[in-house]
């Protein structure tokens, strides 16, 4: 079973430990998308040319206070847009001092070792030959002209501290430098390559802007406002760009300066300024009225994208953060919230008297302010927040959950609780980031996947004493920007999770903070977050007790693709946390290590990692193990209890066979050797100690041996280095500083010797033989310790060749001190150096038999400290690596070649090992199902598999469960299940985790309704209401309705309803059932009428009568006479033109039916009195067919009109007849005339005559 025991190993703890390297298809994504942006760019140089030539506009200006402005390109109403850096003229606000070597976090990160990860994109180039940067800092584009701004931003994140004042924020960091003219596409191929943060100080210019406070410009888009500059808050296709990327490059966080615009106006004693005149492209002068920036709503474009950390500026705290009160905002740092309503800036940091490097010579400095500085002090501290969490755990976080962390773990700031629109979530807290990455007993980091249309339940437990918080952060979409306008409304959010804390005692649920932007300067309240992708809940005063944690999401999610989210939870208990303690960390070969488990939360389980020791793996509390050759080890420990696992992994935990060179102490306390040190004191009397000093640079303190009070002479005290490595290096040489004189009465001086042990100290060669240790002041007749530089030696200092010794390890040096009891000795900046070997390259494999598809780890065991490795692997799923000791994952059986390339300072050196790995076939994943997705305690639910094998180990929360070996197996605990599938040839396949909950089960609900009775009518709409807040599951008929899980539920249809909560997968007895039945709505007939409408005239309208119904008619231009509720009235018409008649029926059953309706035309009453000069008007046939007559007599000879109407009153016909006294005869030809409903009308001086008329 070794394979399978090796497969395990590397599941438990290899894949926790992989570094984040982009997949193929996350490489190849942003591949195209790197070409997508550089065509853009190449695209947009076109116009942008054309408009700086058409207007002698420079391209790039140098301002008054060393910013740099340039025009970048056209915006989509052709206004070119400007960018400028964000300065206007550290550490212990943000307490990033607190995780620096000899900080109280006790993790010594200062960003040594992260290649790859770091960038700035600026105004120019970094002045690289600065002797804070060392060789530290590369200008990766071609851009040579130097930028003071540039320079200051890189110092604030990686000076080394050279000037103290001066030192980075990841002072041992390297750095990569680009200019910002193609930053997107740039920073896309940047992301791919591994970089995990970058610096973006700079942005659009928006609004006023003044370099002598006496010559104003506004740089509003006239076009779309005269008034305000709708660039502020906008998204625009900037910020899309930035979430784009940050979308396809998960662990990529972009961080961006919130901008210095606040409060920027016209001063009230100047009267005119220039703005862009978009007809000519020129700028004119003009006394037009424009708004002042801000103060809310003056975000950045840039910074209003979703995925961006933004970064706003506040004052100093020197002496940390103590209260919210102490924290003050800048004079300039812009405000949200952006037009959408989110909330911006995210994070506030020191952006005041910001002391850094700046390019006019290798030795400057200057003093800046602005957001350009608060974000990389902020930059420059996530980057050693990542590096923890790679320490611990063995690979980077997502984006956003170092975004959610840094929000989360920020100390408070404003007037009230919560976030606002000037702070954001706070001031950023790098000591308590890291604090919660390694406090892992009260603190998670959870990264996770929503899929549509799914929810994810999880449960937690408070003490009642430790307030409880939880954020939620998630990498969304990006927005299609909107056109141009003043702040719309529209949101930006495209995947809106929610997250609800649910207290189990009472169903109590809490809600996240929100922010009102109609009224930004409004406190935080709680309710539903429908614009951001951060939500946060806080209960300041929990009842102890269980909780439970619910994400979700509104609507459907984008492509009906899953969404990536990070959770971060403190306060909460139960789990174990991982830590482990060694009694020694630098050994010689052969030395053994005893490793003490002092985790946290009473854990049950352990399994111990000891890679090159032995044993290399232990389940035992304290275990000594023993390392035979010199290397440098990683060591990692997973612990489990009931309520969960966690892990502890470093990478480079273990060094044996020495220290490499160069090897250079200080003795200060923030030596990261000073404590591996020994001393030798035979007597156990005054012996070595450390002593404060002067004069020796750097720092004040060193080692001194206290002759002048030492009683006994001939006495001999050692001090001893930790072991060295002297592999790959010739030309070695120890040199140190040295401060010593003699007593008042001169003598035999005291003696220093010098001694070398090649076997670690077992057995010593002596250097050299002094007759006296060299004075270096005048003697003094009182105890001597040095202040002043002149006190150390300067001709006379100690340097001793040691290349004799190159090639070894399991090197010790000692300074062994005999006392002749005359004055004071002391020894201070020992330094052993060598001229460095190239490489020769060596690797290998714990086992090179592998099972395909588990992670396998390569361990690099090079001579002569290589600097960099290049990996070259033949049929894995990743083909080549730059990490020292990659994980890699071979998918297809077979035999495969492996190549590394190393290379130093002096160096190349490669080896390839031909048919090195021989991957074994792994049995096919196995599927698990079950009966439930969760049970009551004391039940249970029944797991399987269908793979067909005999070899089957099932484990809950990643721990093996005793006999638990067949095909299925009844879980009776909640937990997240998988089950182990062992092949033949004892290699394993793991399936993918089934999560079965478990809970108590919940009270009983009871459900009322809306409703007078339990009937409702036909097309309406029955709510329906459980007692329960959360955890509600709707049933009708007795079968699940799903998605329906709310307090309230509506139907339109008739059935048997009752509501289950279910608690921890645990549910209720069905509440009261509730028996829905639909009533009927009558169905009426169409009005109808025997009558012509007439103005002033009386008509009657009818339905069909139903007995029981009552009818309600509703009449335009005219009146209800008669029969008021009954199927038939009589109306009354009004003015001659159009009227209705409308009528809806209730029955009996009190449904009401649809609305019948009759449009009516309304014609003049006229009557045959009125025409008293015709006599005898007959009309005839009708119905009529293809001919129409009219005879009438006229006793008066009077002219007379013929009119042919339809139903509509359009003139079909129309005649003249001439006044004859006697009968007169009229025939028209209707053959033509369509179906339906006619009138004729007989018209004179004296009236009208009308008469219907039906056409068959």
């Amino acid at each position: 079973m070794k394979h399978f025991f090796t497969s395990l190993l590397s599941l438990l703890f290899l894949t926790s430990f992989a570094q984040n390297i982009p997949s193929s298809a996350q490489q190849a994504n942003l591949k195209q998308l790197e070409n997508k942006f550089q065509s853009l760019f190449e695209t947009n140089q076109t116009p942008l040319q054309d408009y700086l030539k058409r207007t002698n506009q420079p391209a790039r200006i140098l301002k008054p206070n060393g910013g740099v402005q340039t025009v970048e390109y056209l915006s989509p109403t052709g206004m070119p847009i400007f960018y400028q850096t964000l300065n206007l003229g550290g550490a212990r606000t943000v307490q990033t001092n607190k995780v620096w070597p000899g900080g109280i976090a006790g993790t010594s990160l200062t960003g040594n070792g992260m290649t790859n990860r770091l960038g700035i994109w600026d105004g120019g180039r970094v002045l690289t030959t600065h002797q804070e940067f060392g060789s530290r800092v590369s200008q990766i584009d071609g851009t040579t002209t130097l930028d003071d701004h540039a320079t200051h931003v890189a110092g604030t994140m990686v000076a080394t501290g050279v000037s103290a004042n001066a030192k980075g924020m990841s002072y041992q960091a390297p750095l990569k430098a680009y200019y910002w003219d193609n930053d997107a596409s740039e920073m896309t191929a940047a992301a791919a390559a591994g970089m995990i943060l970058s610096n973006h100080s700079y942005g659009q210019v928006c609004g006023w802007q003044t370099s002598d406070f006496v010559n104003y410009k506004w740089y509003g888009d006239v076009s779309v406002s005269a008034t305000k500059d709708y660039s502020f808050g906008f998204y625009d296709n900037r910020a899309a760009q930035f979430d784009e990327i940050a979308f396809n490059a998960p662990n990529y966080l972009i961080c961006q300066a919130a901008g210095n615009d606040r409060d920027d106006k016209l001063p009230a004693n100047i009267t005119t300024h220039e703005f862009l005149n978009r007809s000519t492209d020129q700028w004119v002068s003009s006394t037009a009225p424009r708004d002042p920036d801000g103060p809310y709503d003056c975000m950045l474009p840039s910074a209003c994208a979703k995925n961006v950390l933004t970064v706003g500026a506040i004052n100093e705290l020197s002496n940390g953060w103590v209260n919210a009160a102490g924290v003050t905002m800048s004079s300039f740092s812009d405000w949200g919230p952006t037009d959408d309503g989110r909330i911006k800036p995210d994070v506030v940091a020191k952006g005041v008297g910001v002391y850094s490097t700046v390019s006019d010579s290798n030795d400057a400095y200057d003093t800046y302010q602005g957001t350009s500085m608060a974000t990389p002090v902020t930059t420059g501290s996530l980057l050693l927040v990542q590096q923890h969490y790679n320490n611990l755990k063995g690979k980077f976080m997502r984006s956003a959950s170092l975004k959610g962390l840094i929000i989360h773990t920020a100390d408070e700031a404003g007037p009230a609780e919560g976030p606002d629109y000037s702070f954001g979530w706070g001031v950023v807290n790098t000591f308590k980031a890291v604090k919660h990455i390694t406090d892992s007993n009260y603190n998670q980091i959870q990264e996770r996947t929503l899929a549509s249309n799914a929810t994810y339940n999880q449960g937690i437990s408070s003490d009642g004493t430790t307030p409880l918080k939880v954020t939620i952060c998630w990498t969304d979409r990006a927005a299609t920007p909107l056109a141009p306008a003043l702040n719309p409304t529209t949101r930006m959010l495209v995947n809106d999770l929610d997250i609800r804390i649910t207290r189990s005692s009472d169903n109590t649920v809490f809600l996240p903070y929100i922010l009102n932007p109609a009224s930004p300067a409004s406190p935080a309240t709680k309710g539903d977050n429908n614009r951001d992708n951060v939500e946060q809940i806080f209960i300041a005063a929990p009842t102890a007790g269980a909780y439970t944690i619910t994400v979700s999401h509104k609507g459907t999610l984008a492509a009906n693709a899953a969404q990536n989210y990070s959770l971060i939870i403190s306060g909460i208990v139960g789990k174990p946390a991982a830590a482990f303690t060694a009694n020694v960390q630098n050994i010689c070969s052969g030395q053994n290590v005893t490793f003490t488990d002092q985790s946290g939360g009473n854990p049950t389980g352990r399994t111990w990692y000891f890679p090159g020791g032995n044993p290399s793996t232990s389940s035992a509390t304290a275990v000594t193990v023993n390392y035979a050759n010199a290397g440098t080890y990683p060591v990692a420990l997973k612990v489990s209890n009931a309520l969960g696992i966690d892990s502890f992994y470093s990478a480079q935990f273990i060094k044996v066979g020495g220290l490499s060179l160069p090897f250079n102490e200080t003795f200060e306390n923030s030596s990261s050797t000073l404590s591996n040190w020994t001393i030798q004191n035979p007597n156990n009397d005054s012996t070595w100690r450390l002593a404060n000093v002067g004069g020796s640079a750097p720092g004040n303190q060193a080692y001194c041996m206290p002759f002048y009070n030492y009683g006994n002479i001939n006495r001999i005290d050692a001090l001893i280095t930790p072991p060295l490595n002297f592999k790959g290096y010739t030309n070695i040489n120890l040199s140190l500083k040295h401060a010593y004189t003699l007593d008042f009465d001169g003598g035999r001086p005291d003696s220093l010797k010098f001694y070398v042990s090649t076997d670690c100290g077992s057995t010593w060669t002596l250097l050299n033989i002094n007759g006296g240790i060299v004075p270096t002041r005048a003697i003094v007749g009182t105890e001597f310790s040095p202040t002043l530089t002149s006190h150390w030696c300067s001709t006379s200092c100690y340097t001793i060749n040691l290349s004799a010794y190159s090639g070894m390890s399991n090197i010790r040096i000692k300074f062994e001190a005999k006392n002749n009891h005359r004055n004071n000795l002391y020894i201070d900046n020992v330094s052993i150096t060598g001229d460095q070997l190239k490489p020769v390259t060596k690797f290998g494999l714990t086992n090179t038999a592998v099972c395909a598809g588990l992670p396998v780890t390569f361990f690099d065991s090079t001579d002569n400290n290589p600097a960099s490795w290049n990996w070259t692997f033949t049929g894995a799923s990743t083909t080549s690596s730059t990490l020292q000791n990659p994980v890699i994952i071979y998918n297809t059986p077979g035999t495969y070649s492996v190549k590394l390339r190393t290379v130093n300072g002096v160096g190349v050196d490669s080896l390839t090992k031909t048919d090195y790995v021989t991957v074994l076939p792994s049995p096919n994943k196995p599927n698990v199902k079950s009966t439930s997705d969760g049970f009551c305690v004391g039940d249970s639910v029944l797991l399987s598999t269908d793979s067909v094998s005999s070899g089957f180990q099932w484990y809950n929360n990643n721990i093996l469960i005793n006999a638990a070996n067949a095909s299925s197996y009844y879980a009776t605990l909640g937990g997240n299940y998988n089950v182990y599938l062992i092949g033949s040839n004892a290699c394993a396949a793991v399936s993918s985790v089934k999560t079965i909950l478990s809970g108590n089960k919940p009270d009983m609900p009871v459900v009322t309704t809306n409703l007078s009775s339990n009937a409702f009518c036909e097309g309406g709409t029955a709510t329906l209401t459980s007692s329960a807040a959360t955890g509600n599951q709707w049933y009708k008929n007795g079968s699940m309705i799903s998605g329906q899980s709310a307090k309230t539920f509506a139907t339109q249809d008739s059935g048997s309803y009752v509501v289950r909560v279910i608690s921890s997968g645990c549910p209720s007895d069905p509440s009261n059932q509730i028996d829905l039945s639909i009533k009927p709505k009558p169905l009426t007939s169409a009005i109808a009428t025997n009558d012509t409408a007439r103005n002033n005239a009386d008509a009657t309208y009818n339905v069909a009568a139903t007995t029981g119904s009552t009818y309600q008619w509703t009449i335009t231009n005219g009146t209800v006479k008669s029969g008021v509720g009954t199927a038939s009235v009589a109306i009354t018409w009004g003015a001659q033109g159009t009227g209705k008649v409308a009528v809806q029926e209730t029955a009996a059953n009190g449904c009401k039916g649809e609305s019948k309706t009759l449009d009516v035309t309304v014609f003049p009453k006229v009557g045959l009195e009125q025409l008293s000069f015709m006599q005898g008007i007959k009309v005839f046939p009708n119905p009529m067919h293809d001919e129409l007559t009219v005879t009438f007599t006229n006793n008066q000879s009077r002219n007379a009109t013929v009119k042919l109407v339809n139903i509509v009153g359009q003139t079909v016909s129309e005649e003249m007849l001439t006044g004859i006294a006697g009968g007169m005869s009229y025939t028209l030809d209707v053959s033509k005339l369509n179906a339906g409903i006619y009138f004729i009308e007989i018209s004179s001086s004296e009236g009208t005559k009308q008469v219907k008329l039906i056409k068959k």
